[in-house]
């Protein structure tokens, strides 16, 4: 009975010693940037021009994290799965396009206009405030990078 109880407390004060961090110089980034891009490729429709993620009202914040990365990587020039200009043309353009942008109130929570809905595709889609923040960071790249992405003056006007 006691030996349990030991192996339990023992692994409890594993768990809860607080790991060292490890230090990541900017290849060691980029490699893990790299290594999840190579991760969520399957979910890349080329049709629909968004990565579909699961839903769950996050898409539209997850595929600008995603223009922002691609952005950064440009910015950079970093060669690598974690730069795609193709894809992060054409997701600039659809966060800038109805839906996931609004014109119009609609939907439901933070209800507001101009704005984001948490839906690629339903522009009846709740908001919140966090969502258009999160956009505006990977647009915000995007317009920062338009020269390295070649992003077409069309997108780079709505923006």
């Amino acid at each position: 009975m006691l030996r349990p109880l030991l192996a339990a407390a023992a692994a409890a004060l594993v768990l809860a010693a607080p790991a060292k961090a490890a230090t990541y110089d900017d290849n060691a980034y980029w490699a893990f940037a790299d290594k999840l891009q190579q991760r969520i490729d399957d979910h890349w429709s080329e049709q629909d021009g968004y990565y579909h993620l699961g839903g769950g009202g996050s898409e539209p914040m997850s595929n600008s994290m995603l223009l922002l990365t691609y952005s950064v990587a440009a910015m950079l020039g970093h060669e690598g799965p974690a730069r795609n200009d193709h894809r992060a043309r054409v997701l600039a353009d659809r966060l800038v396009s109805a839906p996931p942008f609004v014109t119009k109130k609609t939907g439901s929570g933070q209800i507001h206009a101009p704005g984001w809905v948490n839906s690629m595709t339903n522009a009846h889609g709740g908001q919140h405030l966090v969502f258009d923040a999160e956009v505006v960071d990977g647009l915000t790249y995007a317009y920062r990078a338009r020269d390295a992405l070649q992003l077409p003056d069309s997108t780079v006007k709505k923006i």
